[in-house]
């Protein structure tokens, strides 16, 4: 379920594009310059397309089973060398520093510190993820900022593709709604026209996640929404009807009770 709330259904788009988990699998090193050209896509200063809304990228690299977890990541061209450490999830941290990487030198994993030979076969896996959110968490949002973000992000990630594919970027389609601490239930939203309450476009609950379709928020004709208690407001890809039963049926054997003996 995580996978597909996070925005990593997308990834297999880009196989062309980047391909870290095969990269990093067979090879200690592997070029840098397409994870430079991502990185630069979501925090070169774009103001135009970073104002509605705030550009995401994560990166997590694992070890696959049997094989020593990867500590880090090293970037290295010439006599410069910058270590980028992993989170306790994996996830690469400071990701931006890449911005200032020359897209000649190459990033190689570490273990206990240093690059380890190369080895045969699949040792470790990357996953990928983008973000869309929209920074304001004031409760209320203008319809019109809300596309606006949306669009946004398209173009952002349209600009990751090679020229002439990018006709196979999907654009950001969905708004999903969480609490933006857990353990606590999703928050309350409201839809208005005119300030006048409107009915709530049709939505999707999976967990404590909250999904509409901006299509079915136009259809609503509402020009604003409220949202009540601490939240956290996110553009996303579209889901079909199908993935998210999937995930609503992952959801529940996740969080099924566990019978006692």
């Amino acid at each position: 379920m995580k996978a597909l709330l996070k925005n990593s259904l997308v990834i297999a788009s880009f196989a062309v594009i980047i391909s870290p988990s095969h990269a990093l699998a067979k090879d200690s090193c592997t070029d840098a310059k397409d994870m430079i050209k991502v990185v630069k896509n979501f925090y070169a200063p774009k103001p135009d397309l970073s104002d509605k809304i705030r550009p995401e990228f994560k990166l997590a690299i694992k070890a696959l089973d049997g094989y020593p977890s990867p500590n880090g990541l090293l970037y290295r061209y010439g006599d410069t060398q910058v270590k980028l450490d992993l989170d306790e999830d994996g996830r690469v941290m400071d990701l931006e520093k890449a911005l200032e990487f020359h897209e000649e030198g190459e990033f190689c994993k570490l273990v206990a510190g240093e690059v380890p030979l190369d080895e045969e076969g699949d040792t470790t896996e990357a996953h990928m993820g983008f973000e869309f959110v929209y920074p304001d968490n004031n409760g209320s949002h203008q319809m019109a900022d809300i596309y606006e973000g949306a669009k946004d992000g398209s173009k952002i990630m349209k600009g990751l593709a090679p020229g002439g594919l990018g006709f196979v970027v999907p654009g950001l389609k969905m708004l999903m709604l969480n609490p933006a601490v857990e353990n606590v239930p999703t928050p309350n939203i409201k839809f208005f026209k005119n300030d006048v309450e409107v009915p709530a476009p049709k939505s999707a609950f999976i967990g404590k996640t909250q999904l509409f379709r901006l299509k079915d928020i136009k259809s609503s004709k509402a020009d604003r929404l409220q949202i009540s208690a601490p939240y956290k407001l996110e553009a996303m890809f579209n889901l079909k009807d199908k993935d998210i039963a999937k995930a609503q049926a992952e959801h529940e054997a996740e969080n099924k009770p566990q019978n006692k003996p």
